[in-house]
């Protein structure tokens, strides 16, 4: 059985961290490699066109989530 998430209708911003966490949480079940925008928009509860206007492609996508991630441990100053 698929389960559906209900469409987002939080502001962009919100959006936007939807959007980055279904990439997280894909990218750590299938790599970077098999991440598809389809199921981060799915994941998300965003429609594909919503998914597409935030990040133009699946190298920005990736990309920002590497710039959000590398923010975060900068901030925790955990440079192992």
């Amino acid at each position: 059985m698929t389960v559906r998430r209900l469409r987002n209708t939080d502001s962009p911003t919100e959006q936007e961290a939807a959007i980055l966490k279904a990439a997280a949480e894909e990218v750590a079940l299938v790599g970077v490699g098999r991440l598809s925008m389809d199921v981060v928009a799915r994941q998300a509860g965003v429609s594909r066109s919503t998914l597409y206007r935030r990040f133009p492609s699946r190298d920005a996508l990736i990309t920002a989530r590497l710039i959000l991630r590398s923010a975060r441990i900068t901030a925790r100053g955990d440079f192992r």
